[in-house]
């Protein structure tokens, strides 16, 4: 199992902080030039000394003065300190709106997103047409999962700054989230035509093209995206998935091994590492990034499972059942792992234990086509031939063209004598796969049940054509050709069985006379 595109790099874009300043330039130059008038005028000595009340070019002066180092701490992260003078700026000055947009930003960042959301509010109170605030305040909106409104601010934003990259990437991830990925992609196109170095915009627009299975775009985002920002180890992973997706699983562990070399923590990255070497036969290699991801957390159900296939595909079933342990115990909502759990008991013959497993995954995912599909085979190794008919006939109703699902049933019918069944359920699984030998070759002997020795014959044909080295067809052909009285030809089919490794096509054609 696969981590999905990673969520982190998600987090809404806040507005920059030198951007504020920025916009400010224009208040600072005045305040710079206030200065050099009140420089003067001390020096003139023209200015009274005591408790005479401030101008409001000096309280101007002073909540700048404070505006800046409230910025220099929230540039350290140092939100606290940061909201100390932000406050300080917002009392010496009420109307200075971009200060309560950065105390709204401290304050979100603080995880006060309640006082966050007043701030902006009393920033757009005072300027109407302050999109970064707008822009903002769909950020704190989209975190507290109030997307309508987040959608509203973003849009409001795009409308007063049609430019503004980081307000069209905001939106776009909301389109994301609610799986409007033409929409999202509309957006994040808008985001890197206004701002060509925007990385996060292209890994954005990258995952939004994995979404819609378009894998040579979202691999072309990602890179663009680690071209501009070398470091970016969530642009590796996500394009290491998209060629996971995509299957090119050599290309995919070698980005999942850049997201690590970056990030060593990231357990996602050894995590999908691990399944794309499961996927390549590499197991000891998988087990060893397992390892790690447990040795990182403890509590990840999906490494444990994970583990545990690359031990089931070792042939060490004990260790797997061992993990899928752990992974149940970790997630059990999961129908997926009760569905592997039951393989492992299955392959060591433990059926019971097996079925018990499958019957919790279909009680927690009613439509899960394999539990059924494999707790039916166990009915119908145990005889149990109506209650495999059952799960396999569940199996067909969800999904029609499953490649097993009626020439298994076909083969329950056949057990319990209704041939006419069992043909037609055989003809469907051919017209799902004309390649499908078993098909043929179980059509075929339903066929010879019935005496239809020659649309046997026929069936039996088809399936060697398929697959030249089919031992039971050429035996059971043989058996038919001898039903007809051809003995050559019955003999000369022991006589391939024989040659394929069966000891009873050997007897046969030695009990016609015919030794090796």
């Amino acid at each position: 199992m696969r981590q999905s595109i990673s969520e982190a790099e998600r987090e809404h874009i806040i507005s920059d902080y030198g951007k504020l300043k920025d916009e400010y330039v224009k208040s600072l130059k005045e305040i710079e030039e206030l200065k050099k008038q009140l420089d003067g005028l001390k020096r003139a000595g023209e200015l009274k000394q005591g408790a005479a009340p401030k101008t409001d070019d000096e309280r101007m002066f002073q909540a700048v003065t404070w505006f800046e180092v409230g910025y220099r701490h929230s540039l350290k992260n140092e939100y606290d300190e940061a909201i100390v003078e932000y406050t300080k700026a917002i009392l010496t000055h009420p109307g200075m709106a971009e200060a309560y947009n950065n105390r709204g930003i401290a304050y979100k960042n603080n995880g006060r997103t309640d006082l966050a959301i007043k701030d902006y509010d009393a920033a757009i109170a005072i300027n109407q047409d302050y999109a970064d605030a707008y822009n903002n305040r769909g950020i704190t909106y989209a975190q507290t999962g109030k997307r309508d409104l987040a959608l509203r601010d973003y849009t409001k934003a795009i409308a007063l700054r049609p430019g503004f990259s980081e307000a069209y990437s905001n939106r776009g991830d909301i389109f994301y989230a609610a799986g409007q990925f033409d929409a999202a992609l509309k957006d994040f196109n808008k985001a890197v035509e206004f701002k060509p170095d925007h990385a996060l915009a292209y890994n954005k627009r990258g995952g939004a093209y994995v979404s819609v299975g378009d894998y040579k775009s979202a691999v072309n985002d990602f890179t663009r995206a680690v071209e501009l920002k070398p470091d970016y180890d969530t642009a590796y992973y996500n394009r290491g998935l998209a060629h996971d997706t995509n299957g090119m699983t050599d290309l995919a562990a070698a980005d999942y091994g850049n997201a690590i070399e970056l990030n060593p923590g990231n357990t996602a990255a050894y995590n999908n590492r691990g399944a794309a070497y499961n996927d390549r036969g590499l197991y000891d290699r998988a087990i060893e990034d397992f390892n790690k991801v447990i040795s990182l957390n403890p509590r990840h159900p999906y490494a444990f499972n994970n583990r545990g296939l690359a031990y089931a595909m070792k042939g060490n079933y004990d260790k797997a059942i061992e993990d899928y342990n752990g992974a149940v115990f970790l997630n059990p909502t999961d129908a997926a792992l009760y569905v592997n759990r039951a393989n492992a008991y299955k392959k060591k013959g433990l059926m019971q234990l097996a079925v018990e497993d499958y019957n919790r995954a279909v009680s927690l995912n009613k439509n899960f086509v394999e539990a059924f599909n494999n707790r039916g085979d166990i009915f119908y190794s145990s005889g149990d031939f109506d209650r495999a008919i059952e799960d396999f006939t569940k199996v067909a109703a969800l999904n029609p063209k499953h490649p097993f699902a009626f020439n298994n049933r076909g083969m329950a019918f056949a057990a319990k004598g209704k041939f006419d069944k069992a043909i037609e359920d055989y003809g469907r699984a051919i017209g799902l796969n004309a390649k499908n030998a078993a098909a043929y070759m179980s059509r075929g002997s339903a066929f010879d049940s019935k005496g239809m020795l020659d649309k046997a014959i026929s069936d039996y044909n088809s399936a060697i054509s398929i697959k030249g080295d089919y031992t039971e067809a050429y035996y059971n052909r043989g058996i038919a050709y001898y039903k007809k009285g051809a003995k050559d030809k019955a003999v000369a089919d022991f006589k391939k069985a024989c040659g394929l490794g069966a000891d009873y096509g050997c007897e046969n054609a030695k009990a016609l006379g015919e030794g090796r």
